[in-house]
């Protein structure tokens, strides 16, 4: 599933008429680090959902941090 949503990711990015080049080299670099963060994430898995994202956020910070920036510059672009 999150292979697909970052394949769809990648296509709206390469399709964004509204985005300027560098625009779209930082999210084409957000997403390249966010992929690097998820396959990484693969080799460790943590069961169980409130405590998980408590566990995540505390042995991920570098993920959670890029997964919210990447969050926010879509939001603040309208996307």
């Amino acid at each position: 599933m999150i292979d697909q949503t970052v394949h769809d990711l990648e296509a709206r990015i390469r399709a964004a008429t509204s985005l300027s080049p560098e625009q779209q080299g930082e999210l084409e670099a957000l997403l390249a680090h966010l992929k690097n963060e998820v396959a990484e994430l693969s080799v460790h898995h943590t069961p169980g959902i409130r405590e998980a994202v408590e566990t995540f956020e505390t042995r991920h910070p570098q993920l959670t941090l890029t997964v919210n920036t990447f969050s926010n510059y879509l939001a603040n672009m309208g996307i």
